[in-house]
């Protein structure tokens, strides 16, 4: 038996096992080194490292710098020379070797922010998948 939770999970009971499988919606790309693009959260500017349709990896300086659920309501994202007024929701924090990082679904995007993400994500899979 199958289930689905809505939040992209789903159990898979087998006997007594069950199995669980995180599902991620959409196309996340990593941002090239030429390419700028960047995250203003109140005062503090970050790299973007890696970017979705509705989402963006940033690194942090320190773990707690954000926490997870935390509502960010007043950001700036920057890219393609052109910068967006966003808002969004950390949705984890974790680490690497190297690096605190940090995902935000965002949730607050304008319709020509949003035509300029899908644009640049066509771009990426452009380049990654030809």
């Amino acid at each position: 038996m199958v289930i689905h939770d809505g939040d992209g999970l789903e159990f898979e009971a087998d006997g007594e096992a069950e199995l669980l499988e995180i599902v991620r919606d959409g196309f996340r790309a990593p941002v090239a080194d030429t390419d700028t693009i960047s995250l203003l959260v109140g005062d503090k500017q970050y790299k973007v490292f890696n970017i979705a349709a509705r989402g963006v990896g940033i690194f942090l300086d320190v773990y707690d710098e954000l926490i997870p659920e935390q509502l960010l309501t007043d950001m700036l994202i920057s890219f393609n020379d052109r910068e967006f007024r966003v808002s969004g929701r950390v949705v984890h924090i974790s680490m690497d070797e190297a690096h605190v990082l940090c995902g935000i679904a965002l949730t607050c995007l304008d319709e020509v922010c949003e035509q300029e993400l899908d644009g640049y994500l066509q771009q990426c899979k452009r380049a990654l998948f030809s």
